[in-house]
């Protein structure tokens, strides 16, 4: 499962190379549709930045001025992927290659309440 968070960067790994039929593509496409409100986001042009076959790793943003992932308007949740082989990068030149699911979750930093002392000054009433 993918994880994303909004207002982060995030890494992206997938092995669409292992369906492809030892086809290598120069690019890569990544269609994302939210389960309920049926929306589909994709991204263009990844380019594969790892240095092995065995898997494909895109780094990508997900910030409110980066218009190029669009999932800043986009609802929390969870979303299935389709990862597709193209040579233009705008082109889908293969079958899907790997789908699974995506959860997008809101960049929430969660603080715990904590304490720094106990105080042991407490009466305790028996009557």
């Amino acid at each position: 499962m993918i994880i994303l968070i909004k207002n982060s960067e995030s890494e992206i790994y997938v092995t669409p190379y292992e369906l492809s039929g030892g086809v290598y593509y120069d690019f890569w496409i990544i269609k994302f549709t939210n389960r309920i409100t049926q929306n589909i986001v994709e991204l263009l042009e990844l380019e594969d930045q790892s240095d092995t076959l065995r898997y494909q790793k895109f780094s990508i943003s997900i910030y409110p001025f980066d218009s190029s992932t669009y999932f800043e308007n986009e609802d929390y949740g969870l979303w299935t992927y389709e990862v597709y082989g193209s040579n233009n990068g705008v082109t889908k030149d293969s079958d899907i290659l790997e789908s699974g699911f995506m959860y997008l979750k809101n960049n929430d930093n969660f603080i715990p309440t904590t304490y720094d002392e106990q105080s042991n000054e407490f009466l305790t009433y028996n009557g």
